[in-house]
């Protein structure tokens, strides 16, 4: 989420770029705040001074921290409360449950998207007026929603909502890169992932109390509170000026247009657009059209081929890249980043799909199923408080990875145990699984944190002149932002991938019962409760697929 590089441009005419380690983009932290990515040209290393370990946050510092928890907060806010609300959002709007399921798509889109613009247009024009952007966006969006009665105003809505939670994501670390020393930054990323749990804890359990007793126009509304939040912090918490002070020249420096020259913006462009058509391809296929109809074929062409596009782009340009090679150089900084993708993958199945099984298997009230959703989020955040009060989770980088291993043995085994679970199924057997499969995550979020910081490789690539000016240096701040980014794309494909497989089944096991084959005229809840069965299958299908996903997470682990 966010850029590989901290490249601090201070005119349009220097010579090159440079990285000047006692200014904070933001203005709040003085000179003994500043950032430790200090690069020394001739070694190509840094070392951290003795005042860095004796550094302790002031108010400003805390009153940043705070500003972005609440932000970060309400981007997993919004992409978890409508879940409760998508199986039974297709019934009450009369629209097919693929057409209903774009509404997690479309935000998780363009938050995927967003991360990678907006982190670079805050590179350009200072980290406080894009983040305020951001939040402006989310608004709006919320906006949006909150008066649209029909699922294409929905659907833009999402969208632009989208567009403001990936920015939020990406300037929120870049912030963190900025203003807090490398020795405390591990400290302080886990305050923003604690945040993000308690945004993903909250949204399906208050998604199904305001679906079950208020109106279900209330999932939108109620996310004016953390907008509201956020735009009254904003002033005081990050500088909106622009990008900073220029350096011994006390005046306030203007925006960098040789700066925004160079980012990566055929890079980000390929990536939303990438995106975006193997989303659609996957999402119509055998649904909306065959699979080999060419309407479905194109799209995932497409997709595929800008794809391997970006990848060689990324791998050719050597300067400003998005996504830096040596962040992938290595074996074992490669399977983190194949790990995050799978597990974004998997957490968003989890929570996308087994709502369909407790709503319209078990017969669950909407309340309910939010309520047991939070067994598959609760469990991270007191393991988030464990692993940091442990020093030897902290400083031994093999528990990270035994952690990781365990946590996708727990994933493989209890998203296998799914396939079993049908209406006969006791409270007690899908409560223990529901919590098996938490524990799973539990471990993993942590774990990966702690293995991108202790296990990532150091390397150096060149900056556009050479190594003679320095290189840009890829640590663990680096992989931190790639795993954000590659794990906010595999929760967005998880959604098309998982409705293709679910509604293909739903289809032919219609079809083998002499009734409407096509999905596209059988919205959810249209099947009375002596077709359970139908959507048994079709949920078994996804486990199944999804238990070989999960492999892939495993075989990751091994290498690490």
């Amino acid at each position: 989420m966010g850029l590989e590089y901290i490249d601090i441009d201070r005119a349009d005419n220097e010579s090159g770029p440079h990285i000047h380690p006692s200014i904070s983009l933001q203005s709040l932290v003085h000179t003994r705040h500043a950032t430790t990515f200090t690069e020394t040209g001739q070694h190509y290393g840094s070392t951290s001074s003795a005042s860095e370990s004796e550094w302790t946050p002031g108010v400003r510092e805390w009153l940043v921290t705070t500003y972005i928890a609440i932000l970060v907060t309400m981007d997993s806010f919004n992409a978890t409360i409508i879940i409760p609300l998508v199986p039974n959002l297709s019934l009450v709007l009369a629209e097919p449950l693929e057409n209903a399921l774009w509404l997690n798509t479309a935000y998780m889109l363009a938050n995927a998207a967003s991360q990678a613009l907006l982190g670079m247009l805050a590179e350009g024009l200072g980290h406080g007026p894009v983040l305020l952007g951001a939040v402006v966006l989310a608004t709006v969006g919320t906006g949006v929603c909150g008066g649209s009665p029909s699922l294409p105003g929905l659907l833009v809505g999402r969208f632009i909502q989208g567009v403001g939670g990936g920015g939020i994501t990406s300037i929120s670390l870049l912030i963190i890169a900025d203003i807090i020393p490398r020795s405390h930054q591990s400290l302080f990323a886990s305050y923003m992932l604690r945040a993000q749990v308690v945004g993903t804890v909250l949204g399906p359990v208050l998604g199904g109390l305001f679906v079950e007793y208020a109106a279900w126009i209330w999932v939108f509304y109620s996310s004016f509170v953390f907008c509201a939040l956020g735009m009254l912090v904003v002033p005081f918490a990050v500088d909106l000026r622009g990008y900073g002070p220029a350096e011994g020249h006390g005046m306030w420096m203007s925006m960098s247009t040789r700066k925004l020259r160079r980012m990566d913006w055929i890079g980000g462009s390929l990536t939303f657009v990438s995106l975006g058509s193997l989303a659609v391809g996957i999402s119509w296929a055998g649904t909306q059209f065959r699979w080999d109809e060419w309407q479905t074929l194109v799209p995932i062409c497409i997709g595929v081929a800008l794809t391997m596009a970006l990848v060689l782009y990324e791998a050719i340009r050597k300067f400003n890249v998005l996504f830096s090679p040596a962040v992938f150089r290595s074996l074992t900084g490669a399977m983190l980043q194949v790990g995050g993708f799978s597990h974004g993958l998997m957490i968003s199945t989890h929570l996308q799909f087994l709502p369909v099984y407790l709503l319209h298997i078990k017969s669950l009230s909407p309340a309910m199923t939010g309520l047991s959703l939070a067994s598959l989020t609760a469990l991270t955040l007191p393991c988030l408080f464990l692993f940091q009060k442990t020093p030897a989770f902290q400083t031994n980088p093999s528990i990270a990875v035994w952690s990781i291993r365990a946590g996708w043995i727990i994933t493989i085994l209890c998203t296998g145990c799914f396939v079993v679970l049908d209406k006969d199924t006791p409270t007690v057997a899908w409560v223990f699984i529901f919590l098996a499969g938490g524990v799973g995550h539990a471990v993993l979020l942590p774990g990966y944190a702690s293995a991108i910081r202790n296990v990532t490789p150091k390397y150096y690539y060149p900056d556009r002149e050479g190594w003679r000016r320095g290189g840009r240096k890829i640590d663990s701040v680096s992989s931190l932002t790639a795993y954000y980014l590659l794990r906010t794309w595999g929760m967005c494909l998880a959604i098309p991938v998982g409705g293709c497989v679910f509604l293909n089944q739903v289809a032919q096991s219609l079809d083998r019962q002499m009734l409407d084959g096509s999905t596209r005229d059988v919205p959810m809840g249209g099947i009375g409760a002596a077709d359970k069965h139908v959507y048994v299958d079709g949920l078994r299908s996804l486990w199944k697929v999804f238990t070989g996903i999960s492999g892939l997470g495993v075989l990751s682990s091994v290498f690490l």
